[in-house]
């Protein structure tokens, strides 16, 4: 707890995902009956045909449930789609959270429903710290159900009733230590406040990766994050990797010129480069659709404005990654590409902000949250030798 307020410190609480200790069941089964358990393997690879996800038979009101074993607090639900197939059948799955396990737990009130989720996407639910000891996700109509991952971010409800009023910190681990060991996988939200994600070294297998808050289909984005260098000032570095099935959507590089490049879907645009000597970085990269205007602001200042990519669109339903570059969906990395250093504060909208956001973003003044990522309340997965510092 190093670093945090001493009015955070009081009323913390240790939040995991508890699905994987859960028992699993499901309404019926369209192949093996081992497929149960893909939901709760910790895994977000999502291709049912090799085995990553639970399927039913085409029915009314199918299910899939997990059961907590006891009463838990629950604080968000994340669910993830198929990859490979039949990415509608999930519309209007709803999340129900309870103590009921009749029929599936189907009648247990309901946290959230799924309008729309694209292939392979990972979409979380805020559930309020709803109660219960089932979570079930069900379609209210005759389909099939295919569901890849649940992930249930929750503490014990006797631990609920220390004071009226209670600040939740969302840590996952099975401890509470500033720096988790190099094989331990955080998933979930973190208080991330003074704190960086840390890759200590080039790597093929150390990344982490960043569960949007709402769908990335735009036409207009600010991405800003602080960037601590390790690298060779010669060296390809990707800073950000979003990329769908077929495309890089959204990719930014520090280029062995050490120009920093932007590219979506194709050639890339650049602008001069940053001075990788420095202990921080602040980069905030803003671009709009409707007229190309793309802009670069380091340290409060802005880089000479490019026009890029009038009139498109970064698609939805990929996946968003630091540390690696993606040639494959989720993989093909190469450790001479990976990021080595500190990063922080990273947070992610759907617009352009406005010239005095930026710089305050730049001096550390409060800005609006960040809709996409927002660093204070950040969802993610590390993989490999990536530890919080």
């Amino acid at each position: 707890t190093q670093g945090l307020p001493v009015s955070l410190k009081k009323y913390m609480y240790i939040l995991t995902n508890v699905a994987p200790q859960g028992i699993p069941s499901q309404s019926s089964y369209f192949g093996s009956k081992l497929e149960v358990r893909a939901p709760i393997d910790g895994s977000l690879r999502s291709n049912y045909m090799a085995g990553e996800c639970a399927h039913t038979k085409k029915e009314m009101n199918p299910w899939w449930r997990v059961d907590l074993k006891s009463k838990m607090v629950i604080q968000s639900v994340a669910i993830t789609n198929r990859l490979e197939c039949c990415r509608e059948r999930i519309n209007g799955a709803e999340l129900r959270v309870g103590d009921s396990k009749e029929n599936g737990g189907i009648g247990n009130p309901r946290c959230g429903v799924v309008n729309r989720m694209n292939y392979g996407e990972t979409l979380s639910f805020d559930c309020k710290g709803m109660e219960g000891q089932y979570v079930t996700i069900t379609l209210p109509n005759r389909e099939y159900l295919t569901l890849c991952e649940m992930q249930v971010f929750a503490y014990p409800a006797e631990t609920q009733g220390t004071t009226n009023t209670m600040n939740v910190v969302s840590y996952t681990g099975e401890h509470v230590v500033p720096t988790p060991g190099p094989q331990e996988p955080l998933t979930g939200q973190v208080y991330l406040s003074g704190r960086s994600f840390f890759f200590p070294g080039e790597s093929g297998n150390s990344y982490v990766y960043l569960n949007p808050q709402i769908p990335m289909n735009l036409k207009a984005l600010t991405l800003c994050m602080k960037l601590s260098l390790d690298v060779p000032e010669s060296r390809e570095t990707i800073l950000f990797s979003y990329r769908t099935r077929y495309y890089d959507e959204l990719n930014l590089w520090i280029e062995s010129n050490g120009n920093i490049g932007l590219y979506m879907s194709g050639d890339g645009v650049f602008f001069i480069p940053i001075d990788q000597k420095r202990e921080w970085n602040n980069l905030c990269l803003t671009w709009e659709s409707k007229h190309g205007r793309t802009e670069l602001w380091v340290n409060g200042r802005r880089k000479p404005i490019r026009i890029y990519r009038i009139k498109h669109q970064i698609r939805e339903g990929g996946i968003a990654i630091l540390g690696q570059d993606q040639d494959l969906l989720g993989g093909g990395f190469d450790a001479k590409q990976s990021y080595v250093g500190k990063i922080k504060d990273l947070n992610m909208w759907n617009r352009v902000l406005p010239l005095k956001a930026l710089r305050n973003i730049y001096r550390d003044k409060e800005v609006q949250k960040g809709n996409i990522f927002d660093w204070s309340s950040l969802t993610y997965v590390t993989k490999g030798n990536v530890t919080i510092v």
